[in-house]
């Protein structure tokens, strides 16, 4: 009558049952102990944000926006700009994720 088949109800709960895993993923990764409480499995350990990674970031982007300025090549302090930005970020949701566990 609505034009829909058993098939295709189907593919639309499996699409439902996907996009709620990819909610409870997220919240697990935003909220670990929620996750523990409804007993599901702790979300994957993200370590792009480690020291060493920031630490490397962070000398690229010197590296790259003094050998920009010694050579003037505009693209190379462009990149270097961005890493610099992207390092900022890295220690700034450090910080944050630092201090929220410090507190709990």
């Amino acid at each position: 009558m609505h034009g829909y088949t058993g098939r295709g109800v189907r593919m639309d709960a499996r699409r439902e049952r996907r996009q709620l895993r990819n909610i409870e993923r997220a919240l697990g990764v935003a909220d670990p102990e929620w996750l523990r409480s409804v007993g599901g499995r702790p979300g994957v350990t993200v370590r792009a944000n480690c020291m060493p990674v920031r630490v490397f970031v962070d000398t690229m982007a010197v590296l790259s926006v003094a050998l920009g300025a010694a050579t003037a090549l505009f693209p190379l302090i462009f990149l270097g700009c961005l890493l610099l930005v992207t390092g900022a970020c890295m220690h700034t949701t450090h910080a944050t994720r630092a201090g929220t566990e410090d507190h709990a």
